[in-house]
């Protein structure tokens, strides 16, 4: 692994983790070192292989990834509003009028300089608040959605190629390999195809018939267990 990549990796994810999002100078030098990390992000590298070469945790890198290659109108807009990695990871699953009221709360504060803690807890406060409320809002693609983008990146290299030893559908199988190549998050619509072929694949026991690499075994075992 790159040694420069580390070390840019490294102090973007510490200035990232301040969460200073009143303050316009910290959202321009984060912008400035997501610059500088894109152009030296490894090619063809899992987000598991990143994380375990320069020990970081794969969330950090799943994050750090999407903040170094959103459009920068977008990352402007999440460093500034709130500048936190667990609520923009939290807020793709969150009602999209319950993310602006509590991006609302926070241009509120009076502080120029919020610590992650404060935002985590006011996340939190936001939470218990709708969590009897908030599974019975969650409509069939939204857990759809929900599911497929917590699963570990790298078991979409393994579905891709099996697709063909599933007979798949091609439109599942133009889904998948398309994600395997560039990691994203799944639309509602696709995360509903994905999801219902998948589960029947669950249920036909075809993710219990894989015996290697582990890595792949580990991971259609825990799908399987999310899925039935």
């Amino acid at each position: 692994m790159n040694k420069n990549f580390e070390k840019q990796f490294k102090i973007t994810k510490k200035l990232m983790k301040k969460s200073l999002y009143k303050d316009e100078d910290w959202v321009l030098q984060i912008i400035s070192k997501l610059d500088s990390l894109k152009k030296i992000w490894p090619a063809d590298v899992s987000h598991r292989q990143i994380a375990e070469n320069i020990n970081e945790t794969l969330f950090d890198v799943d994050v750090i990834f999407d903040f170094t290659f959103l459009d920068r109108e977008k990352v402007k807009f999440e460093l500034s509003s709130h500048g936190n990695m667990h609520f923009y990871f939290l807020s793709q699953y969150l009602p999209p009028e319950e993310v602006e009221e509590y991006i609302d709360n926070l241009s509120e504060a009076k502080e120029k300089t919020l610590s992650s803690n404060y935002i985590i807890s006011k996340l939190a406060e936001s939470i218990n608040k709708r969590k009897d409320k908030k599974p019975k809002g969650m409509t069939t693609e939204e857990k759809s959605k929900y599911l497929l983008d917590s699963l570990d990146y790298s078991i979409w290299s393994f579905i891709a190629a099996d697709c063909k030893l599933w007979s798949a559908e091609e439109e599942f199988a133009k889904i998948v390999t398309k994600h395997s190549e560039k990691k994203s998050n799944f639309s509602r619509k696709d995360a509903a195809i994905v999801h219902e072929i998948l589960l029947s694949f669950a249920k036909k026991g075809y993710l219990k018939e894989a015996t290697e690499p582990k890595a792949k075994v580990q991971l259609y075992a825990d799908l399987q267990d999310l899925l039935i």
